[in-house]
């Protein structure tokens, strides 16, 4: 449920019409499960109907909760339970929203379970044939649910799977010939899943391909001009696909956004302004994500406040940062919205503990 409640979607004072303005709205409670916090957050993820929400932990592995934007965080559903404790690391919904994949450990292991709102995680699906060499940091779908980037600690950094929602995890595509990815946890697909672009700490910084689930990666794209500042370690595109953010660290202390304009017939186009100031990380990762409208960029960072989020706009790009109600920051850090875009969620870990905030996001 929420803390406090206002207008929030707007109406009429006094007669006269009135609009909430963009940026955060009231803080949700969170869910009363005091175990999730007692070791940590590794990550989150949002069903694509918006009625679940997943959170991986290093202490109970990974578990979910009913959610709504009216109410916030519902009662538990469920709990997966065949995943080590202490080496759970990040789960995400398919894009059909009756499967979810994690990825833990360290040598790698995927693994994929059915899922329903009514009976949650069902029977684990046979592995993949291929598990990874090294630990595993994250995993991102394409839109059309039949391929998956897991993130690796160690070379090839990168390994592209086919996937299905009835079995899970499939074969793995041969990375292009002339990769040169190094450790990251910065990959995506474009919106129409016809490119990867994936984060690199070499000369480059970021480098592009074109994808298609029929045959794999295809010709790379040219690189950026001019290129990103520094080593690119997340990235996400506008749901449009007209443009693609990067985060850039500068240094071992902050960081910024590197956006340029993209098509999928030529790649990267016009570099846009950096936002204006700096953004604290104080930790190794840091995550991006673009309302589902388009209209702002969140940042997770370890620094204070802890989540930054920032207008954009394909015209003009970004905007002033959105004041923070918070000020929060630690290790894995996670920041994203939810799918309809009403709902903004953090989470991270700090000196051991979880964090969790969960906002109503005024669009």
């Amino acid at each position: 449920m929420l803390q406090n409640f206002s207008l929030m979607d707007g109406g009429f004072i006094n007669g006269l019409p009135y609009r909430v303005p963009p940026g955060f709205g009231e803080q949700y409670i969170n869910p009363s499960s005091a175990s999730l916090f007692e070791a940590g957050i590794d990550g989150f993820s949002i069903s694509p109907s918006g009625d679940a929400i997943i959170f991986t932990s290093s202490l109970v592995g990974v578990v979910a909760y009913k959610w709504s934007t009216a109410l916030g965080f519902g009662s538990l559903i469920g709990s997966i339970g065949d995943i080590p404790q202490f080496s759970s690391s990040r789960a995400r919904f398919s894009p059909t929203g009756n499967a979810v994949a994690v990825v833990y450990g360290n040598p790698g292991i995927l693994a994929a379970y059915p899922w329903s709102l009514q009976t949650g995680f069902g029977s684990r699906f046979a592995g993949p044939s291929v598990m990874p060499t090294s630990a595993v940091r994250d995993l991102v779908f394409s839109p059309t649910g039949d391929s998956v980037i897991v993130f690796l600690s160690q070379s090839p950094y990168i390994a592209v799977y086919s996937w299905s929602s009835l079995s899970g995890f499939g074969s793995v595509y041969p990375n292009p010939p002339d990769a040169n990815f190094s450790d990251s946890s910065g990959a995506c697909f474009s919106p129409s899943g016809d490119a990867i672009v994936i984060g690199s700490q070499v000369t480059s910084r970021v480098q592009a391909y074109s994808w298609s689930a029929a045959s794999g990666f295809g010709s790379r794209y040219p690189d950026p001009s001019p290129a990103p500042i520094s080593r690119s370690e997340s990235v996400a595109f506008s749901p449009s696909g007209n443009a693609i953010v990067l985060g850039t660290r500068l240094g071992s202390t902050t960081l910024t956004l590197d956006a340029y304009k993209w098509s999928s017939q030529s790649g990267f186009g016009a570099k846009y302004a950096q936002p204006p100031g700096s953004i604290a990380i104080a930790t190794t990762l840091f995550t991006v994500d673009f309302h589902p409208l388009g209209t702002s960029v969140a940042v997770g960072h370890g620094g204070a406040p802890g989540i930054s989020v920032f207008p954009f706009s394909l015209s003009e790009g970004f905007g002033s940062r959105f004041n923070t109600p918070v000020q929060t920051g630690g290790l894995i850090p996670m920041a994203g919205f939810s799918p309809q875009g009403d709902a903004l969620i953090r989470t991270g870990t700090f000196s051991g503990t979880g964090q969790l905030h969960a906002f109503r996001w005024n669009p």
